[in-house]
């Protein structure tokens, strides 16, 4: 998915003042090279969070806890977020900053393999939003979906990730298209196929990585309408 710059512009006009104990743990994640989401997923996060006001939310991927913050800062009603993370140095890093929040009521880590934990889970989801390891989404993605309650909204980041090693690397490229498509083929065809996405590459090569405005797929949105 390409984002373009008006609707960039537009998800920053919606923000507010900035939180404080947001912006010092993503200050903290940067000077320790933790990955977190960019500004522009963070002004779509704030937007979904505000527009759909989740009362029930899963994360697979919590790294430092500074997503599950963020969703939890910026939906206006109560709600509960558990988040999941197999990384054992992130996971104490995590706890740590729910606590400095004051959200670990609110927020509920489970550390594990994700794999072996969405299987135990019951009950459903509001939201879910995928941000782990790429590889594993197709296996995640059974119990994703029935995790799901009717009109849930799946956000899943990087999708298609490394733009440049994509454009210079065909096999990896190939590789890369081939998850994309099976992970559509998982979801029915909704979302963009392969080919689409083959195309924006295709663009962003010709206009050159390094000018091209924002992201290429960087997050993929899938509605359900049928999960129990």
């Amino acid at each position: 998915m390409i984002v373009e710059e008006r609707f960039l512009t537009y998800l920053r006009s919606l923000e507010g003042q900035e939180i404080d104990y947001i912006a010092e743990i993503e200050k903290e994640a940067l000077a320790t090279y933790v990955p977190i989401i960019r500004k522009d997923t963070q002004g779509f996060l704030k937007f979904l969070m505000q527009t759909l006001q989740p009362a029930k939310i899963l994360e697979v991927g919590t790294a430092v806890g500074f997503s599950a913050l963020l969703m939890e800062a910026y939906n206006p009603v109560d709600c509960e977020i558990t988040t999941i993370e197999n990384y054992e140095p992130r996971i104490p890093i995590a706890r740590a900053n729910f606590k400095r929040a004051g959200k670990q009521e609110r927020i509920h880590l489970l550390p594990g393999d994700a794999q072996e934990i969405l299987p135990t889970l019951e009950g459903t989801y509001d939201f879910i939003f995928m941000d782990a390891a790429k590889g594993q989404y197709i296996n995640f993605l059974p119990d994703i979906l029935r995790l799901m309650k009717s009109g849930a909204l799946l956000v899943s980041d990087n999708v298609l990730q490394e733009v440049r090693r994509m454009i210079e690397d065909n096999e990896y490229r190939e590789t890369m298209l081939a998850g994309y498509q099976e992970i559509r083929n998982a979801l029915g065809g909704r979302g963009a196929s392969a080919a689409v996405a083959k195309a924006m590459i295709d663009e962003i090569k010709k206009l050159g990585a390094e000018k091209f405005p924002v992201c290429i797929a960087k997050t993929q949105y899938s509605f359900s309408t049928d999960a129990k």
